[in-house]
């Protein structure tokens, strides 16, 4: 991850940072952005987990994730397709909150593609028989106990894929966090379209 403390005077810079930082901790474990705090609403109020960031198109605007088509936040996301995205950085201590829109995907080229990338020990996740957050007498990690030494081979876990989906979240702001001993910092990024659909950042300081 490249410092931002550098790169303080410009914001098309700071822009330009911050998705190519994004887009090389997609899929990557041992970068602090690789997971995020995915935050939808439920009836109840906000609801978060923690993601693993596959993959990044900084010209779109997108970010992708996979999930479970029977995890709550997939109906949460039909309902209200508004998100929250929040990363953190614990060396350089930048925090980014992202905010925009998602759209749950179950079947197309993107999902296969994404299905087709992923390890069989990830795909284990996906074979199990119940719904995610169904209530239990004991502990359980809902997938065949056969796979819990071994993951599933190539033909095993197809019986998942029917329960594999790929998540698409597209930015419309991005907040930017950065602590100093100096004074902490904050930045807010805007995503401005025109009527031909052409856009561009516009971003201003705010305080922290």
């Amino acid at each position: 991850m490249k410092t931002f403390l550098n790169l303080l005077d410009d914001f098309e810079k700071l822009t330009t940072q911050i998705w190519s930082n994004l887009e090389s901790s997609a899929g990557e474990p041992d970068q602090p952005w690789s997971l995020a705090q995915f935050a939808s609403m439920s009836k109840q109020g906000p609801e978060l987990r923690t993601l693993v960031l596959r993959r990044c198109e900084p010209e779109s605007r997108t970010l992708t994730w996979h999930t479970d088509l029977r995890s709550p936040k997939c109906q949460q996301i039909l309902d209200d397709c508004r998100t929250s995205v929040l990363f953190w950085d614990p060396v350089e201590r930048v925090q980014l909150t992202l905010r925009g829109t998602s759209v749950v995907r179950s079947i197309g080229p993107r999902v296969d593609q994404a299905w087709e990338q992923s390890k069989l020990i990830s795909r284990r996740a996906y074979l199990g028989n119940l719904t995610p957050g169904t209530k239990q007498e004991q502990m359980c990690v809902n997938f065949p106990e056969e796979f819990a030494d071994r993951p599933p081979s190539e033909s095993e876990s197809e019986d998942g894929k029917t329960n594999f989906g790929v998540i698409t979240t597209r930015i419309q702001e991005m907040d930017l966090v950065i602590l100093r001993q100096t004074g902490n910092v904050r930045a807010k990024f805007y995503w401005k379209a025109d009527e031909s659909g052409e856009g561009s950042w516009e971003a201003s300081w705010v305080c922290p």
